[in-house]
């Protein structure tokens, strides 16, 4: 109704699903940078919407290969359960079993944690030596907590590319917990041509993002 001609975001996922058919009905082009969610694969968006991260498909499949690399056979998977965790879950949980490792437990957790808990007594209880996490920037982190506390003192976790910033009210992992954690993130290397005009212009910029 502004007259807006694009849209840069949204940064969620669940609010890009919400949100971008309206802008797509508006002719709106959108660019998000962080909305990885499987679902945005299939919306019909008539060419206006653009993401500069890879979709969750790929994550999940550098979730299972740093899985992998651990040694294990087997592994607990907990993650958010809504729109954007419940399709994240399904893919990682095929990317593990190809990679031939079996999920001996999967567990949905609340969006907001407050089953974290319950969670951790359940992951316990399957007495496994890796978990993998698939949550939020707040979320995440007090699951792991929860976890940590709550199974052995050895137990390691891999988590995906959103808790690699834990939000502001997360508490900060101790040091030996933090030496358990393992995530994975994308990087985007830009083209040589764009990196020697980035350079030019400001000899002291970063051509990793």
């Amino acid at each position: 109704d502004s007259g807006v001609d694009m849209v840069v975001g949204p940064a969620s996922s669940l609010n890009a699903l919400a949100i971008v058919p309206q802008l797509v009905d508006a002719g709106v082009l959108t660019c998000t940078s962080t909305a990885t969610a499987l679902a945005l694969e299939y919306i019909d968006d008539n060419g206006l919407l653009v993401r500069t991260v890879p979709s969750d498909r790929l994550q999940a499949a550098a979730i299972a290969a740093a899985t992998e690399r651990s040694g294990v056979t087997e592994v607990a998977l907990v993650y958010v359960d809504d729109a954007w965790g419940n399709d994240f879950a399904d893919l990682t949980a095929a990317a593990l079993q190809r990679a031939g490792i079996t999920v001996v437990a999967s567990v949905p957790a609340a969006p907001d944690a407050s089953d974290a808990e319950a969670i951790a007594g359940e992951v316990a209880a399957a007495d496994i030596g890796e978990v993998v996490v698939l949550a939020d920037a707040s979320t995440g982190p007090a699951l792991v907590q929860a976890i940590a506390d709550t199974a052995e003192a050895t137990v390691r976790f891999v988590v995906n590319d959103a808790m690699r910033r834990p939000s502001g009210e997360a508490v900060p992992y101790s040091a030996f917990l933090g030496t358990r954690i393992t995530g994975v993130s994308p990087l985007s290397t830009p083209p040589d041509d764009f990196a020697a005009k980035l350079l030019a212009t400001d000899p002291a910029a970063t051509t990793s993002f």
